[in-house]
This record gives structure tokens, sequence and C-alpha cells, in this order.
């Protein structure tokens, strides 16, 4: 029989279980922010890639929620557990869930009502009700990425600026429209250019600055342990 493993033996052993998870969190951690990334970008390719081929797909605009809605709880709660760009924080959790499936349950909303059973005078305050818990929502999930001790210094705050240049961009075209509603054609051609384009640019953007980071410097074990969700009593 075997005797009792010695206080050196078990340290070293301690030290090979941390160190193997150590590895496991990194390698989730990876996974997350390169599956994330892909799927910001394939959320902002898809629309462009189809305009540019003049093609009309039934029901991409849900599928492209379902994408939006899907890298959004990715970078909430990581994959295993790691890669939270929150460090899984339950302000930054719920704002990033709200932000992703706010879109998706819009989406879903409309396709159940009738049509003709809601006047533009009512689809538009909804909408623009929509916009502002959506900007909110992405506001502070953004924030708290920005606060979070898990993404690389260099990149904490580029989700918040991705925001800050897509809302001002909308905002602009908006005031352009109504100060010069006379403009027709050209209105509607800046239209699409801020509701495709920029929003396209600032998800490449921060899609491929998470695929980056993962592969580069993927968040150490110690980033998780700042806060859980739920959080620990």
């Amino acid at each position: 029989m075997t005797g009792p493993i010695s206080a050196p033996q078990g340290a070293e052993a301690r030290r090979g279980a941390s160190g193997n998870a150590s590895v496991r969190f990194a390698k989730d951690a990876r996974l997350a922010w390169i599956l994330g990334g892909s799927l910001l970008i394939a959320v902002g390719l898809l629309p462009m890639a189809l305009q540019a081929a003049s093609v009309l797909v039934p029901g991409l605009d849900l599928f492209g929620d379902a994408l939006w809605a899907a890298a959004l709880t990715v970078f909430a709660f990581g994959v295993r557990g790691a890669g939270s760009v929150v460090a899984r924080r339950p302000l930054g959790v719920t704002a990033l869930l709200v932000a992703g499936f706010l879109p998706l349950a819009g989406t879903l909303a409309w396709r159940f009502v009738p049509v003709g059973s809601v006047t533009p005078g009512t689809a538009i305050p909804i909408t623009q009700i929509q916009l502002v818990l959506m900007l909110a929502a992405l506001l502070t999930a953004t924030v708290q990425i920005g606060r979070a001790p898990v993404v690389p210094p260099r990149l904490r705050w580029l989700p918040l600026i991705a925001v800050i240049v897509v809302a001002v961009a909308f905002a602009g075209a908006q005031i352009i429209a109504m100060q010069v509603p006379t403009l027709g054609q050209q209105v509607l051609s800046l239209f699409v250019a801020v509701t495709t384009l920029v929003p396209a640019l600032a998800l490449f953007a921060v899609g491929i600055a998470a695929i980056v980071a993962g592969a580069q410097q993927p968040p150490r074990a110690d980033a998780a342990t700042v806060q859980v969700y739920p959080p620990a009593s």
C-alpha cells in the first residue's frame, strides 16, 4: 500500500492541476473570442454581400438577428465559463443579452402583427423606443467591457468607440433627412450607406479585433475570478 502524499508532492499536484485549468481556460477563451468575432463579421458581411449581388432572401433579417444574438451571448458568457468580455459581471452580461436579443425579439414580434393593423403613427414610435433601448444597452455593455480586466487594454474601449461612431452617423443622417427633405434619391442613398456600410465597418473592426486578441492574448484564468454571474453569496 502506498503511504499518504507528502506536502511537496501535494503542492506539486495542485500546481499541475492549476496549470491544466489555466491552459483549458485559455483555450476556451480563445475559442469564445474567435467565435464571437467571426459571428460579428458574418452579421456585417451577409447583408452587404447579398445587396451587392442584388439577391433578395426571405428571412434574412431574422437570420442576421440570430447571428447577432449568438455573438453577444458568446461574448457575455464565453465558452464553458471562459472568455466573457465583461468578466461575467451581472450588469455587463444583462446589457449584452438585452442588446443581443432585442432586435431578434422585435423582428419576431413584427412577424405576428397583421399587415395594416399598425399605422405609421404607431409603428414609428415603437421603432424609436427600440432604438433607444438598443443604444442604452450597447453603451452600458461596452462601458462594462472597458472597465472589466479581461480584454487587452489597447482594445477595451474599441467596442464603445464603434457604438458611438454608428450612433453619430445614424443621427447625422436623420438630421440631414429632416432638414433637407427635397434631396429625394440622395437621402435614400445616404440612409442605405449609414444603415449598411457604417455598422458593417464597425462590426468588422470589433470582430477582427476580437479574433486577433483571442489568437494572440487570451485572458488569464485569474481574470475570471473578478466576479461570476450570478454573483457568489
